[in-house]
């Protein structure tokens, strides 16, 4: 699997709450989304570098605009279960001051989420995975939830202009995953297959990190009441 995940739908307007994250000088980028003024949430995969393992340094926090918000970088925090490689507790905080454009796009959805449903996936990636353009953008997927995971379905590759299919970009890892139904993040995106079905008529499949899961769920709601 890779650890690029998810969306490249349509385009998206709004949520200010959405950033891209550039870490050690653009040389790597995720996707994150504050649930309070100074707190983003991402995984704890794209808090360590690809190239040795180490603690990454956030070098910066992209708006909707295109803008590096001036903001300061206080603690970067993995989920202390977070095992390299594993989906199970990819799950990550980030202490930063204070966010004054903050909306409360995100909500954190309750417990005991539906075994299936449809999912809407929002990401700060590449929104043109050829010529490495970035952007944001939404999709659809079906899902199912299967233990400490989200697992969506949908096309690789976007449909019809305006359908916002769940077609893959890279570089959204640490998107919200939005229960359709409940208009509630129930997981957090991870991993997909995203280069391997990117162009095809084969379907995409991701992997979420659930909050369902007590512990994720535990430690983004302690970090939420901390800060």
């Amino acid at each position: 699997m890779s650890v690029f995940a998810l969306v490249n739908g349509q385009p998206l307007l709004g949520k200010p709450d959405l950033v891209r994250l550039e870490f050690n000088e653009r040389d790597s980028i995720c996707s994150g989304f504050f649930v309070n003024p100074s707190l983003i949430v991402t995984v704890a995969h794209c808090l360590y570098s690809w190239r040795d393992g180490r603690m990454a340094k956030l070098t910066g926090i992209i708006s909707a605009d295109e803008r590096k918000l001036d903001l300061e970088v206080l603690e970067l925090i993995p989920h202390p279960k977070y095992e390299e490689g594993w989906a199970t507790h990819d799950l990550a905080v980030i202490k930063v001051s204070n966010y004054s454009a903050f909306e409360g796009n995100f909500l954190i959805g309750d417990m005991d989420v539906p075994i299936y449903g449809r999912l809407i996936y929002y990401g700060a990636g590449k929104i043109d995975m050829e010529k490495k353009i970035y952007g944001r953008s939404s999709g659809e997927a079906s899902y199912l939830a299967l233990n400490s995971y989200i697992f969506g379905l949908g096309p690789s590759t976007s449909s019809k202009k305006g359908e916002g299919s769940a077609s893959i970009a890279s570089n959204d890892s640490g998107s919200p995953v939005i229960q359709k139904k409940t208009g509630k993040v129930i997981a957090i995106a991870s991993k997909s297959t995203a280069i391997d079905t990117s162009g095809s008529l084969l379907p995409a499949v991701s992997i979420s990190s659930s909050l369902e899961e007590k512990s994720n769920r535990d430690f983004l709601l302690n970090h939420m009441i901390q800060n």
